[in-house]
């Protein structure tokens, strides 16, 4: 945590721009084009020089272990372009915990116990990171594009919002299914994802009835 007499202030920027220039230009400029915060470093002097970093996402390809399970950070962490890490963080240590407590209670079940967490910590995690390629990479409104082909306007725009607010556990979420078919974007080797979005629930039994409502609605229609 900051002291009251202390500011903390970064920028994000593509590679090519950081060495185009010195680091003290390049931060002086983008700091320049925001009055507001121009007006909040107006009369102070700097704590130490600028620190750069560059890349700092990593992943585990291994989490879990016999008795222990690795939860938000330790086994990877994403660019935090949309501030997912938190969610997903506390998403994976509550299973986790529920995870540890099922295993405890049946100990011969540990094993596969473990192994459901493993791939459900990917999922969440995968997700998230796939989205934020899609993001950088200009992709998303080609994605969500192609997903329109298969789903009506309103549910689109209800699964995009769902996405960047952090349902990435979702298995009928047509816009996440379209990442998740760009192998350039794995992050883990191949595993078996875990569905369910531990924060609503009851989103992924609405899902499933809508789309068997739609399957039926199909077939009667093809009759």
């Amino acid at each position: 945590p900051l002291s009251k007499d202390a500011i903390s202030v970064g920028t994000v920027m593509p590679r090519d721009v950081l060495r185009a220039s010195t680091p003290e230009k390049v931060f002086e400029e983008h700091v320049a084009r925001i009055p507001r915060i121009t007006a909040r470093l107006t009369g102070t002097t700097p704590s130490m020089d600028l620190k750069i970093e560059t890349d700092y996402c990593y992943h585990a390809d291994t989490v879990t272990g016999p008795g222990w399970l690795m939860v938000g950070d330790a086994g990877c962490f994403g660019d935090p372009m949309f501030s997912g890490g938190v969610l997903v963080a506390t998403a994976t240590a509550v299973r986790a915990a529920e995870t540890l407590g099922e295993a405890l209670a049946d100990p011969s079940a540990e094993e596969r116990l473990i192994e459901r967490y493993a791939n459900y910590f990917k999922t969440g995690y995968d997700t998230y990171i796939r989205l934020i390629h899609a993001y950088y990479d200009g992709e998303l409104v080609a994605m969500a594009a192609d997903a329109a082909r298969s789903t009506d306007r309103d549910t689109l725009e209800k699964y995009l919002i769902r996405l960047i607010g952090g349902d990435f556990w979702s298995e009928h979420n047509s816009v996440a299914q379209e990442m998740r078919r760009r192998k350039e974007w794995d992050t883990f080797e191949p595993f078996q994802r875990v569905y369910g979005c531990p924060s609503y629930p009851h989103l992924d039994e609405l899902d499933r009835k809508e789309r068997s409502e739609s399957r039926v609605r199909k077939v009667t229609a093809g009759r």
